[in-house]
């Protein structure tokens, strides 16, 4: 097959349908290697599809797949590491590696609480795109991350005389933000102080 990268896919009824991509786009160095799903059949063939182009090639013998029995282990973290989370333990500050029984359905959610001392960890997103709740079926041995924002409240007061934005908020760590103050009529601008507990650049 004369082309760049190959996709691969799985069938487990004897090339009827091909519903399982093991790789989407891969080198075409006739070598791989893929990941079978923990199920059982006697039926199971490989598509090999040429990315990109019309030409395909079929493995034309059925093979069997033996499903495992034995549980496999799922670690579920966060990154950075030392969040204070909750998957379906109680609260952590470390991965946690779980033994389950492969393709049983399990639900996972973070929990995450502002701090009162001005910064809060907020969940961003699951590296395989789920909602902070979701639930997933894994069949082999994975890892799951749960990324999270570090966020600082900024505090913007005026003094008398004038007016100021944006209004307090929280703001990600490392963000820009514009900052911009306004007289009054018959007051005129000073200067900027900040409280010295305070870790920022005033530009």
């Amino acid at each position: 097959m004369n082309c760049a990268n190959v996709k691969l896919s799985l069938s487990t009824d004897g090339g009827n349908t091909f519903p399982t991509v093991l790789a989407a786009s891969t080198p075409n160095d006739g070598t791989e290697i893929v990941v079978i799903p923990n199920i059982s059949t006697t039926t199971a063939r490989i598509k090999v599809e040429a990315v990109a182009t019309c030409f395909l090639i079929f493995q034309i013998r059925n093979f069997t797949v033996t499903q495992s029995s034995g549980p496999i282990q799922v670690t579920v973290k966060a990154n950075p590491t030392g969040v204070r989370s909750r998957w379906m333990e109680p609260t952590t500050f470390t991965a946690q590696t779980f033994s389950w029984t492969a393709a049983q359905p399990h639900d996972r959610y973070v929990i995450t609480t502002e701090r009162s001392y001005g910064y809060a960890v907020r969940w961003s997103n699951w590296v395989d795109g789920g909602a902070i709740s979701h639930t997933l079926s894994p069949t082999v041995n994975a890892t799951y991350t749960a990324n999270f924002t570090t966020q600082y409240f900024l505090t913007m007061s005026a003094g008398v005389g004038g007016t100021v934005s944006p209004s307090s908020n929280w703001f990600n760590s490392g963000q820009s933000v514009p900052i911009s103050a306004t007289p009054n009529s018959g007051f005129g601008f000073t200067g900027w102080t900040a409280a010295a507990q305070d870790l920022c650049r005033i530009n």
